[in-house]
């Protein structure tokens, strides 16, 4: 179940939000904002009941989590125009710079602790990096370039970039923090995948 939901979710947020504004700008943020609210949606329903959650997560539970809320705030914001005044724009704002940097300091920590010479003999930590990191990805492309040849909206290419980029982030870090919230006994082989 560690493999698998190591294999599925990627670090979408922290990491490619990041990339995105910094290669394309923050007018294409909000593009991983849709993909986000799809993969946390999947995320504490799916990938929560295979790192030991409970076996049927209410609507309720899932629509009321904090990700999705701030998601959904977000959205609205966005599509209504809206900002926060003054002190309290800068204060989310500089908050909002403060999330890629701390989670590389997270993962950083997990490197530290990470003994790659054994890591690097579990097939099933070889097997869930080949699906994420290589073969997801190439299929990806495949797709992204695929719909490339059909779209051809004036912006369709920086679009169909973030979805890619989307796509082929590495195993998401929320994996090993609900194994570690459910006790999972894969905790140890999340945390080497995500490493």
């Amino acid at each position: 179940a560690g493999e698998q939901a190591c294999a599925v979710y990627n670090n979408s947020g922290n990491l490619i939000i990041a990339v995105v504004q910094g290669a394309l700008g923050s007018d294409y943020v909000i593009y991983t904002g849709a993909y986000l609210v799809v993969q946390n949606l999947l995320v504490w329903t799916h990938g929560q009941r295979l790192m030991g959650g409970t076996a049927k997560p209410s609507l309720k539970k899932v629509l009321l989590n904090p990700n999705i809320l701030a998601l959904l705030l977000g959205l609205l914001f966005f599509f209504a125009r809206l900002r926060l005044p003054g002190f309290a724009g800068t204060a989310v704002s500089s908050l909002g710079r403060c999330v890629g940097p701390l989670s590389m300091l997270v993962i950083g920590v997990l490197l530290a602790e990470t003994d790659f010479k054994a890591i690097l003999r579990e097939r099933a930590v070889l097997r869930a990096t080949f699906l994420r990191l290589v073969l997801f990805p190439l299929l990806a492309f495949a797709l992204t370039y695929a719909a490339s040849l059909l779209w051809r909206a004036p912006n369709a290419t920086p679009v169909l970039t973030v979805a890619l980029l989307c796509a082929i982030g590495p195993s998401a870090s929320v994996v090993t923090q609900l194994a570690q919230l459910y006790r999972s006994p894969e905790n140890r082989l999340v945390s080497s995948i995500n490493a």
